[in-house]
């Protein structure tokens, strides 16, 4: 158990020295009441008071549903692991379980209980419990079960290239419980919800003296967002954003473009050309035609024949360690951080101070404290940025905040990151990123070519040197150019480091040794000498100074 606690805890240290959780248990015993090791972890993973202890703003970063997660009956070191479903108690199951009084009887539909004798006469360890209660609708390494009539998806992107004019052909496999729909001729249980995944074409243009570069920008679209084709809009039925054929064997090869969608080809010239699938399936289990499960999947990502892959910093296995599958924006994007980086570029930021929507005056001012979009918080989205900002909340000096226009939702939403608790040690880059990947532009594993390659974040998008623009068609404007010369920028070393490291006197370090924070695009220089101290084998090493 103190195995899979340390995949999250990096490592548990409890007290100031109680790091197994075998020795938890001796002062955390049933006589302790609230702060019984089953109940108190419990209530600290669900968010709760524990006795006169506030653990309600801790953020536990998967379904809580996912009781394998730290309860594993494979593990020899642990063979009553499948307690939790082989022994349902009060004590255990009421600890999650809140609303539950179990004395009384209320929110519990087997009525009053004042002990364990009886739990297992309803909640059968290998049926109710195991496949009907504490199951997600994605399977995954922890919670390999499926509600019952719920299919296991998964995409297979095969090849991927760019014709002659310009548009992307990609062959791909979806796959329903390993065999391969039929996407002209949809299973009933899919078909009847009608939600499609889509197709994410994402790429890098030249960029100011970058010829070349090492990120996708998406230049032309806007707020340098990918290019969108529904997988629903390239059948038979609708082939307004391309066309796609059935190759006989399970797989379809899709032609992105069509006249209602003319932004379906890429850019001449556009290098780093990539192909992600994303997005989900609903099911109907009851055959009611409405959905009753999303069927959030695993996304895929390739790159076109003959052009450079965008390099992998990222290892999703090691974000699986805290999120299981980690589920972005609604489930659309998951697992695979690759997909994230085709929209979370270094020309995008929040999009807070474009909302337009005039009619939720109310929420925005609760929201916001101002019905004024222009005054709203604007921040990177860069990928890099936004991760070391999220999950170096405890380091940061600031809160990292920013408002985002859903355009569908009424007054967009505000994200304050400064409530998450990272339970590892965000100084230890290698809780993330693949091995060398962290390391300054000097090392073997990234040539000067890609450090040479490597665009500044944009911080906030505008039309105005001091960032005020005047009217909101002026913000929206700015994000529909984006770059713009006098968006505010960060220069990309800088940009990793300033994301947790935000003191004035580190600002202060990073501005003395070459960096820009907050420049204009135009004014913008990349004289960082940040690797002459900080590089791989130098005085200041970052495995040396984060301790890793």
């Amino acid at each position: 158990m103190t195995r899979s606690c340390n995949e999250c805890h990096d490592p548990l240290n409890i007290h100031g020295r109680r790091r197994e959780v075998g020795y938890c248990v001796t002062c955390h015993n049933p006589a302790m009441g609230d702060y019984d090791m089953a109940p108190m972890i419990h209530k600290i993973h669900t968010s709760q008071m524990v006795g006169e202890h506030d653990f309600t703003e801790v953020t536990y970063p998967q379904d809580p549903v996912n009781c394998r997660k730290c309860h594993n009956g494979d593990d020899d070191k642990t063979p009553d692991g499948d307690n939790w479903k082989d022994v349902p108690s009060i004590t255990a199951c009421g600890s999650c379980h809140s609303d539950v009084d179990f004395a009384t009887g209320e929110n519990h539909r087997g009525g009053a209980f004042t002990d364990n004798r009886r739990c297992s006469d309803c909640h059968d360890p290998d049926e109710e419990i195991d496949k009907e209660y504490h199951v997600t609708p994605m399977a995954t390494p922890n919670n390999p079960e499926l509600p019952a009539g719920v299919p296991d998806i998964q995409y297979e992107l095969i090849d991927a290239s760019v014709n002659a004019a310009n548009q992307a052909v990609i062959t791909f496999r979806i796959l329903r419980d390993d065999q391969p729909l039929d996407l002209f001729s949809l299973d009933p249980d899919l078909a009847a919800p009608g939600r499609w995944p889509d197709f994410l074409l994402a790429y890098a243009l030249p960029q100011g003296d970058i010829a070349e570069p090492a990120e996708h920008n998406n230049l032309g679209m806007d707020s340098a967002q990918p290019i969108g084709v529904n997988l629903e809009r390239l059948g038979p039925v609708d082939s307004s954003e391309g066309s796609m054929i059935a190759n006989g064997d399970g797989s379809f090869t899709a032609t992105t473009g069509g006249a209602a969608f003319p932004n379906g080809a890429l850019p001449a010239g556009a290098t780093l050309r990539t192909v992600g699938l994303q997005g989900y399936f609903q099911v109907d289990v009851d055959g009611d035609g409405e959905d009753d499960y999303s069927l959030h999947t695993p996304s895929a990502v390739i790159a076109s024949t003959g052009d450079e892959a965008r390099r992998e910093v990222v290892d999703s296995m090691k974000c699986a360690s805290c999120h299981e599958w980690f589920e972005g924006h609604g489930g659309n994007r998951v697992y695979d951080m690759q997909v994230c980086v085709l929209c979370h570029n270094p020309n995008l930021s929040s999009s807070g101070r474009t909302i337009d929507d005039p009619v939720e005056t109310r929420q925005r001012r609760v929201l916001f404290r101002s019905a004024d979009p222009l005054a709203y918080p604007e921040a990177t989205n860069n990928f890099k940025d936004m991760i070391h900002g999220i999950h170096g909340s405890e380091i940061r000096e600031t809160d990292y905040v920013f408002a985002r226009n859903f355009g569908f939702r009424p007054g967009g939403g505000l994200y304050n990151w400064s409530e998450v608790t990272f339970p590892g040690r965000a100084e230890n880059c290698l809780t993330c990123h693949r091995q060398e990947t962290y390391e300054l532009p000097i090392g073997e594993w990234l040539d000067e070519s890609i450090a040479e390659r490597t665009l500044p974040t944009t911080n906030r998008t505008t039309g105005v040197a001091d960032g005020m623009d005047a009217t909101l068609a002026d913000a929206i404007a700015a994000r529909e150019n984006v770059p713009n010369p006098t968006d505010w920028v960060i220069t990309p070393i800088t940009a990793s480091c300033y994301a947790c490291h935000d003191s004035e006197m580190a600002k202060t370090h990073m501005e003395q040794n070459g960096g820009d924070i907050n420049v204009n695009r135009s004014g913008a220089v990349d004289d960082e000498t940040c690797v002459i101290c900080h590089g791989e084998g130098r005085s200041a090493d970052l495995k040396e100074v984060h301790d890793f």
